[in-house]
């Protein structure tokens, strides 16, 4: 139930025209926005905690899946900067960032976008 309702804001959020920001392990909550194995958000460029970050904190082996790999399965265009680095994907209202230093530049992004 709440992954379906997670989607549906996702989706919701994408399709407002809005500016729609996600960062961290955050961007995982689009997964849910598959439907009969397609999402709205195939071919979005994104990015998300990749697993390069993963491995650097020790996490990825004990993982049943990351974010990186699962995000590339649904269809994004993942793109990734230098880990631990602030690092920014803008792709038509969707704001991603790539780690927790990755959220202060989506927010300026999109004040300017508001303005």
């Amino acid at each position: 139930m709440e992954g379906r309702r997670l989607g549906q804001t996702a989706d919701r959020g994408l399709a407002s025209g809005k500016p729609l920001a996600i960062v961290c392990h955050a961007p995982v909550a689009i997964l849910a926005t598959r439907r009969n194995g397609l999402s709205p958000f195939a071919g979005y460029r994104v990015t998300a905690f990749t697993n390069d970050e993963e491995d650097a904190v020790g996490l990825r082996e004990r993982a049943f899946w990351t974010a990186e790999d699962e995000l590339v399965k649904l269809g994004v265009d993942f793109t990734r900067g230098e880990i631990w680095k602030p690092y920014t994907v803008v792709d038509r209202n969707l704001y991603t960032g790539q780690n927790p230093v990755s959220a202060a530049p989506p927010a300026e992004e999109i004040l300017k976008v508001l303005k």
